[in-house]
């Protein structure tokens, strides 16, 4: 039978890229957990806080380690029988996340963009970005040169690719045994973790979405776009 992917193990390099794309929350010493202790102005809002997120984990048949007290609750996410974090994991820590921004107090205000406004990042010869982001959303337009290659990667964020012109050609899997074309006026969504490759047919403008923000385009870590050419 083959596994639950929700449920398969996160190697040490996503569990990493987990805990740095979630400000607020650590990983365990082993590695094998995910932890945030959340402070509330009471017992209500605490309870209000748990009794959401027994809601979720409810539904979702997946229940994390929960330390609660006056103005406090800690949550704790780890999958027992997959010996470590999961997908289902990073899933579940953002909805807990969610939560409690929801109840922390009313919305900001919004935020209008304009791309052209944006100053464009040469990230590599042949790839220009320009990006806006929120608490948990970034959004990025880019341009690639003809013949650029973007290696095979993966990240725990899911990602919503859409091709304004040329072609994209993506390779998916370890083994890169699906290969998938997108082009203008199509979308292709990359599900966390999935490896992939992607070949510019024409030179592209695309925007991507990503969900949690892409902390490494931020600080510039992306190596590997940067090195590429």
């Amino acid at each position: 039978m083959n596994q639950n992917p929700s449920r398969a193990r996160l190697d040490a390099a996503a569990a990493q890229a987990l805990e740095k794309s979630m400000p607020g929350w650590t990983l365990t010493e082993d590695g094998k957990a995910i932890v945030r202790r959340f402070k509330f102005k009471d017992f209500g809002a605490t309870m209000a806080f748990v009794n959401r997120l027994a809601t979720v984990a409810d539904r979702k048949d997946h229940h994390p380690d929960l330390k609660v007290g006056y103005g406090y609750c800690e949550v704790l996410f780890t999958t027992h029988d997959a010996g470590g974090l999961t997908v289902l994991d990073a899933d579940l820590a953002r909805q807990t996340q969610a939560i409690a921004d929801d109840l922390a107090g009313p919305p900001r205000e919004a935020r209008k963009y304009a791309w052209s406004a944006l100053p464009g990042e040469q990230v590599n010869p042949s790839m220009v970005r320009r990006m806006v982001h929120g608490d948990r959303t970034l959004v990025a337009r880019m341009q690639f040169k003809d013949g650029f290659v973007v290696p095979q990667h993966h990240h725990v964020h899911e990602q919503v690719t859409l091709v304004q012109s040329g072609t994209l050609r993506f390779h998916l899997g370890a083994d890169r045994s699906q290969v998938v074309d997108v082009g203008p006026g199509e979308v292709l969504v990359i599900p966390s973790n999935l490896p992939h490759e992607v070949l510019c047919i024409g030179d592209v403008e695309e925007m991507d979405v990503f969900t949690p923000v892409r902390e490494d385009w931020l600080d510039g870590s992306d190596a590997y776009l940067r090195n590429s050419k």
